[in-house]
C-alpha cells in the first residue's frame, strides 16, 4: 500500500507538468500540514479515520489557521482522497463520511483593502 506522501508527491508532480503550478503549491501545503499533524511521513491511507480528521481540525485550528484556510486544506485533502480512490489506491471509509464532521464551506470576512475613494 502506497503512503499518502509517495501518493501526493506524484499528484505533485502531474500538477507541475500540467503547468497547474497553484495547485501544485495547494497539494503541497497541504500534504505538509497534514504529515506535521501526524508526526509521521510513511502515514498510510488505511490509518485515516473521521475521528483522525476531526482532531487534524482541530490541530489547525489550535495552530491559528482560520476557518477558510482550514477548509481550504480539508477540501484538498478530499480531493486528494477522491483521486487515490479513482486510482483504485485502499481508502478505509467512504470520503464524504471522512469528512462530514469538519469545516469544508466559506465564511465570509470583513474587506482589509483600501477604498479607491481614499486613494484618490
Amino acid at each position: 500500500m502506497t503512503t499518502i506522501r509517495i501518493y501526493c508527491t506524484s499528484l505533485i508532480q502531474q500538477a507541475k507538468m500540467a503547468g497547474r503550478y497553484s495547485t501544485a503549491d495547494i497539494y503541497a501545503n497541504t500534504l505538509n500540514s497534514f504529515l506535521l499533524f501526524a508526526e509521521n511521513p510513511d502515514f498510510k491511507f488505511s490509518e485515516i479515520t473521521p475521528c483522525l480528521i476531526k482532531q487534524y481540525e482541530e490541530y489547525l485550528l489550535n495552530n491559528g489557521l482560520r476557518h477558510n484556510t482550514l477548509s481550504t486544506y480539508m477540501r484538498t485533502l478530499r480531493s486528494i482522497f477522491n483521486q487515490a480512490r479513482k486510482d483504485n489506491i485502499l481508502i478505509p471509509s467512504d470520503t464524504n463520511e471522512l469528512f462530514r464532521y469538519v469545516f469544508t464551506g466559506y465564511e465570509s470576512t470583513t474587506k482589509r483593502a483600501i477604498a479607491p475613494t481614499l486613494i484618490r
